[in-house]
């Protein structure tokens, strides 16, 4: 079982035990968890149980594929995690043993002196190098044996937490994972929680980056991931088709049309937008509880992350982490605003916005909603405060990942948030200095994916890391999104499988008719009254022919999947790439700001409309209709 790349499973399942330690029921058995890091050097994580030697050495063998293991890392003395020291060094006599003095001691006393004979002592926060993975050991007595130790490897951003945290049962049955985990942790480390909790708040600044650096690097992966991941309801795990909704809309998609036959479905409810404020719970609770799981995940990190912790310590990686927590904060509660509350700046303002909670604790107690103003406020100072905790951790603009929290996502939704709460300076200033940073537009061949036959092939194979909107090596407007690669959640993808094919995106006739001739937008569209529209052939696929219905979207065309091949364009989920936060929306956001001051919004939108209309137009020459231009006016 892969854990990462680099980190296999080599642990076993029990299914002869009934009680555990003698008094804790399991009737779907117990797992003993071992793991193998494979690197330059190669380092095993515990034993197992005494009764699965054998099997366990040979889960080892299988996996090293005739490799030696440098290291065996014992972090906890219970037989279950250590019963099989002796049998492993049998087995591997030239590896080094690596635990601390107390483990040591208790090797020892349970296997006798001299067992150990190449071993590496090491002390509370110290370090071991693989190779590219590092480990840090981290000291953790009483959680729940005083000779305890947890293991962070920086690398793959894994905890190796001992007893600390785990569950009951075997990890071949399908049970309830966390009712299992919670009377687990309660029954075996519930009582020395305390120790759990001193060793965070009293830790040097090096133990603190350790422990927090697997909760705190999950931060930015929460965007995408909404860290609720077991909620079981069809719309939560569609979420991003509302995100999607709102992130890629322009004049060349749109929600609905009065042309064609609207999409049903769950999916075509999302893309046609869903007001929660209207929709049924079973609707809207899956967005609600995005929303304030973003805020209880992120809370868990920042209660440690004090002002007197970021006072007495000089640490980047700290500013880095609570600067994060304070953009993904400031974001959670934007989205919930924007989602739940009426507009600020459209009647708002007098009501009420949201329960505030600044803590995590699993005895909150409710908080009463504060007003729309006093969210908005608090929303603002997060924001700006995690810009410049990012600015004080020397973290710039990662154009390079537009998966990191960087300048870049921070100053959007800053900007976002300014723009809900009608702070047209704020937004204007924030705006500026993304521009400054993202200066290039993206234009017409990187707009429209084309479908390309590998060199020397006869087929076609569809990969959307060679062209198109959505694929963000390709577009240099992204300043946060996520690769298929980095598991964005299937249902942005899936939901996005109706853009590329010729079933959903369709742009309203009145709406297409506005559009300016020469505009390279215009021209991605299969005008025709359902004409057909033919599958590129590839190895597996004859060329399946659709009808499309009229003012088909063809933008979405070649993002089939992320290499592979595909039977048919429309029953394959696609694995495409996601993108949340563009430059288009900064210039939008800004050029909005502009006209609600009063001023001009021209000189903003220049560089988008030039771009989009190669040089042809800028504001002031656009050719828009004369309706258009007099509704303009009227604003």
């Amino acid at each position: 079982m892969f854990i990462t790349k680099d980190i296999l499973y080599a642990g076993v399942n029990d299914h002869q035990v009934d009680l555990f330690e003698g008094q804790y029921t399991v009737p779907n058995g117990m797992a003993y968890n071992s793991y193998v890091i494979l690197d330059d050097k190669i380092a095993v994580m515990d034993t197992v149980d005494r009764h699965f030697q054998h099997e366990w050495l040979d889960n080892l063998a299988l996996i090293l594929g005739g490799r030696k293991p440098d290291y065996l890392v014992v972090q906890h003395m219970e037989p279950d995690h250590s019963a099989n020291i002796a049998s492993f060094l049998s087995a591997y006599p030239e590896a080094a043993v690596v635990a601390n003095a107390k483990t040591f001691a208790m090797i020892d006393q349970f296997f006798g002196p001299g067992l150990c004979e190449n071993k590496v002592v090491v002390k509370d926060g110290e370090s071991l190098s693989l190779g590219k993975h590092t480990l840090t050991f981290v000291f953790a007595p009483m959680v729940h044996w005083p000779e305890v130790m947890v293991t962070y490897d920086s690398t793959d951003k894994v905890l190796f937490s001992a007893d600390g945290f785990g569950k009951f049962g075997a990890l071949d049955v399908e049970e309830e994972w966390a009712c299992e985990a919670r009377r687990y942790y309660i029954g075996i480390v519930g009582k020395y929680g305390a120790q759990v909790q001193a060793l965070l708040k009293t830790a040097d600044e090096a133990t603190v980056v350790t422990i927090l650096g697997g909760m705190a690097d999950n931060i930015p992966t929460l965007f995408k991931g909404g860290g609720y991941t077991t909620f079981n309801n069809q719309y939560f795990y569609n979420y991003q088709a509302q995100l999607l909704c709102r992130n890629i809309t322009g004049n060349d998609l749109v929600t609905s049309a009065s042309d064609y036959t609207a999409p049903s479905g769950d999916h075509g409810n999302l893309y046609a937008g869903i007001n929660l404020n209207g929709a049924s719970q079973e609707v809207s609770s899956a967005y609600w509880t995005r929303g304030y799981s973003l805020i209880t995940s992120t809370n868990k990190v920042m209660n440690y992350l004090t002002d007197e912790l970021l006072n007495e310590n000089a640490s980047l990686t700290l500013r880095k982490y609570k600067g994060w927590g304070q953009v993904m904060r400031a974001y959670a509660y934007n989205y919930l605003m924007e989602s739940y509350v009426d507009a600020y700046t459209n009647g708002g303002s007098s009501k009420l916005g949201l329960s505030i909670y600044t803590k995590y604790s699993i005895n909150n107690p409710p908080v009463a909603r504060s007003s729309a103003k006093e969210t908005y406020d608090s929303i603002l100072t997060w924001a700006k405060d995690g810009v410049k905790l990012l600015k004080d951790a020397q973290v710039g603009y990662t154009k390079d990942d537009p998966t990191d929290i960087d300048l870049g996502v921070a100053n959007f939704v800053l900007a976002r948030a300014a723009l809900c709460a009608g702070d047209w300076a704020t937004v204007i200033s924030a705006c500026d200095e993304i521009l400054a940073a993202y200066p290039t537009l993206m234009n017409e061949s990187q707009y429209v994916g084309v479908n390309e036959a590998p060199s020397g092939a006869d087929y076609v194979a569809y990969f959307a890391e060679h062209k198109g909107f959505t694929c963000l090596k390709q577009n240099p407007e992204v300043i946060l999104g996520y690769t298929y690669n980095l598991k964005a959640y299937g249902a942005a993808s899936y939901w996005t499988n109706n853009l590329a094919t010729p079933n959903i995106a369709s742009i309203d006739t009145r709406l297409y008719d506005k559009i300016a001739e020469g505009d390279y937008r215009k021209d991605n569209f299969h005008k025709d009254v359902w004409g057909s529209y033919t599958t590129p052939l590839n190895k597996i696929n004859d060329g399946t022919t659709y009808q499309m219905g009229p003012y088909m979207n063809v933008k979405f065309a070649a993002n089939v999947g992320i290499g592979q091949t595909v039977e048919t364009a429309s029953s394959t989920s696609l694995n495409i790439d996601y993108c949340m936060f563009r430059v288009s929306e900064v210039i939008l956001m800004k050029a909005e700001a502009l006209a609600q001051q009063g001023g001009s919004a021209n000189a903003a939108l220049d560089p988008l409309i030039q771009e989009r209309t190669n040089g042809r137009y800028t504001a002031a020459t656009y050719p828009y209709p004369s309706d258009v231009t007099s509704e303009l006016q009227k604003v």
